[in-house]
């Protein structure tokens, strides 16, 4: 990689300098840690963990052109280490490149498969540019690993509802509700389910609970509609107003 010898004296200095840097990043002295990571490189320039500091020192000023440059020159030197491949993915991700994101990431989950956090953000990127066969893959791998994210369980709702599989899609979402019985999506989609198979009843259920976690003019129209299907005209009424004013 480097046609120059590295002795070990030009090691040890550059540890030194690289034990400084991280003390530096600690303390929030960024400014100080790039010098000491600089430097640590000018000794041993194949040292892959102040590449990796200098990557973060980057990302971290939200300087993300450089942040890629220092980690992709740190998974040069290790190739089949995770860290430098999942700082890059969380960069593309900041940056909308979902599919740069999904190549390092799926690099990571050949370096781990077993590794719930990969599974999970790799459904997560897949749902975001449309892979929907991927991303349930990897969220059901999620789920076999372990995975106890509601989102996990409310993304796979909606792609079994989009699949017309309605049982599964509600299935997914009351385990999402459980989960966190304080996230608002999984209430308005098992509501949407209820409501479009003509069980108002149950619509009314998920969609009560739905506004008072999220009160939004969609929600309390969504909810008039279905007391309107069960002929309560007055609570329907009410709850166009209640939209209204929102």
């Amino acid at each position: 990689m480097f046609s120059y010898p590295i002795y070990a004296e030009d090691l040890e200095k550059a540890q030194k300098f690289f034990v400084s840097g991280v003390t530096f990043a600690h303390a929030g002295k960024i400014a100080d840690a790039i010098k000491s990571f600089d430097a640590a490189l000018e000794d041993y320039p194949q040292h892959a963990g102040a590449l990796l500091n200098l990557g973060a020192c980057y990302k971290a000023l939200g300087e993300y052109d450089k942040a890629i440059y220092y980690f992709e020159k740190a998974v040069e030197i290790l190739p089949n280490d995770a860290a430098g491949h999942i700082e890059l993915s969380k960069i593309y991700n900041i940056l909308n490149k979902y599919n740069e994101a999904i190549i390092e990431l799926e690099k990571v989950y050949s370096i781990d498969p077993k590794n719930i956090e990969t599974c999970e953000n790799l459904g997560f990127l897949n749902n975001k540019v449309e892979n929907y066969s991927n991303a349930e893959k990897y969220y059901r791998e999620a789920i076999i690993l372990g995975s106890g994210t509601s989102d996990v369980y409310n993304n796979l709702g909606v792609l079994a509802r989009d699949k017309k599989d309605l049982d599964e899609a509600i299935k997914y979402f009351n385990k999402a509700i459980e989960l966190d019985p304080a996230m608002p999506g999984p209430y308005e989609n098992v509501g949407y389910i209820y409501y479009n198979m003509g069980n108002f009843d149950e619509a009314i259920k998920y969609q009560k609970r739905y506004v008072e976690l999220l009160p939004r003019p969609q929600g309390y129209f969504c909810l008039g509609a279905s007391y309107a299907n069960i002929g309560d005209f007055e609570s329907a009424r009410i709850l166009r107003n209640a939209a209204r004013l929102l």
